[in-house]
This record gives C-alpha cells, sequence and structure tokens, in this order.
C-alpha cells in the first residue's frame, strides 16, 4: 500500500535534487516556524526587506520577484556567475535575520517567543529544514512563479489587488513609484534565452543540465569580488 498523500509529498520534497547552474532561476519558499504569523508586524517585514536588499548586495544575486506574507515568504533570483552557490545566500539571509529578531525579542520578552522554543528548547524564527527550492527549466514556468508570487496576497483574500500589498515586488513590474527593493527584470526574448534546457530524467545524477543565458543577463561579471569568510 502506497503512503498518504502528505507522506508522499514529503518524501519527494525531500529526494529532491537542487542544481547549483549559473545563470539559473531559483523559486525559494521560507515558511515560519510552525507556520505562525511572525511577519505580521510591518516592522518585521521591513528588517527583512533590509536584509534581502543587504544580502543581494553583498551575494550579488538577481531578484527577479518576491512577496512576504504573514507566515511566509517567497523569493525568484538567479545566482551570480562563480558564486559559492545557495547555502551562503540563505545563511546571510534567513540565519542573520532570524538572530536579529530572536535577539530583539528577548530583550523586550515577547511573549511569542514561548510558541518558538523546539523540543530541545532552542528558538526558532524559521520552520527547520532549508524550505522549498525549485529550479526554473523553462520560461513559462518562470513567468508562471513572478504571477504566483504577486497574487499571493489576493489568493490569500489580504487585498483585493496585488498592488495593495506593499510587501512585494508586484509595484517595482508596474513602475509605480518608488520599489522597496531595485527589482532585476527579464522580459519577453530576453527571458526566453535563459532556459535552455529540461531537467535531467536519470533520478539520482548529480549532473546538471547546460544551460546558457542571453548576453544582456551576464551582468555578474562587473560585480566586486565576494567577500571573505
Amino acid at each position: 500500500m502506497s503512503g498518504s498523500p502528505v507522506s508522499n509529498s514529503l518524501k519527494r520534497r525531500k529526494t529532491r535534487r537542487r542544481y547549483e547552474i549559473e545563470h539559473h532561476a531559483r523559486f525559494l519558499t521560507f515558511s515560519c516556524f510552525h507556520r505562525l504569523p511572525l511577519f505580521k508586524n510591518d516592522l518585521i517585514k521591513a528588517r527583512f526587506v533590509r536584509r534581502l536588499a543587504q544580502t543581494r548586495q553583498v551575494r550579488g544575486f538577481l531578484l527577479h520577484a518576491w512577496v512576504i506574507m504573514p507566515e511566509h515568504a517567497h523569493l525568484l533570483l538567479t545566482l551570480r556567475l562563480s558564486g559559492p552557490g545557495m547555502a551562503p545566500v540563505l545563511s546571510g539571509l534567513k540565519r542573520t535575520f532570524a538572530s536579529e529578531v530572536l535577539s530583539r525579542w528577548r530583550a523586550i520578552n515577547a511573549p511569542i517567543l514561548k510558541k518558538l522554543n523546539d523540543s530541545r528548547g532552542l528558538s526558532h524564527f524559521w520552520q527547520v529544514g532549508g524550505g522549498y527550492d525549485r529550479n526554473i527549466f523553462t520560461s513559462d514556468e518562470y513567468f508562471e512563479k513572478i504571477r504566483y508570487i504577486h497574487h499571493n496576497p489576493v489568493e490569500r483574500r489580504l487585498v483585493e489587488r496585488p498592488t495593495e500589498w506593499a510587501w512585494s515586488s508586484e509595484r517595482a513590474y508596474l513602475g509605480g513609484g518608488e520599489p522597496l527593493i531595485p527589482i532585476d527584470h527579464a522580459h519577453g526574448a530576453r527571458c526566453g534565452a535563459m532556459f535552455t534546457a529540461a531537467p535531467p530524467k536519470r533520478r539520482g545524477t548529480a549532473v546538471a543540465p547546460h544551460v546558457t543565458l542571453h548576453p544582456s543577463f551576464r551582468v555578474f561579471s562587473n560585480l566586486p569580488p565576494l567577500p571573505p569568510g
């Protein structure tokens, strides 16, 4: 007998391979601990936006879309050429942000801290685990993820229109005012050139497909080198 849909989904998530491919877009989801609405306070959202902008400046990735929801966040980004991969990006973003927020909450003895301890008594802002990380292999999927990100607040009935939610990149795409974070746009054929390969069909292989990028996307060569550490 096969397992339940939930257990099968978890197994697929645990066994999914992530490929470190230059010029390759990744769709990321970070959930708060126990799906608690830890982003409910706009000051916490603003702090995450600031940390996202700082991490992007240091690590030099392209940021295509983002949204902060009450209990999770979505990002669509592309890593820099010859960079160290996703791990230091996530560490600089998630771990540093969590440390800042938890330290502040401890300083003021915030009641929410009682809900953030695991069985060992350790406090967490993020759900334990690496979160959701998906390689994007087609331009159709790329634009579908942007739409999904921007319409997430509407689907959750937080607002009626995507532009009404201040904590996303939707307004940057419409050109209405100064965006909270500048966005690296990809339009039409320029985006289509990002994707020239399908994911590997053979399970367990660590060989990533060859992906080429339109020359207009080779902007990382002009960035300063990464700082040590």
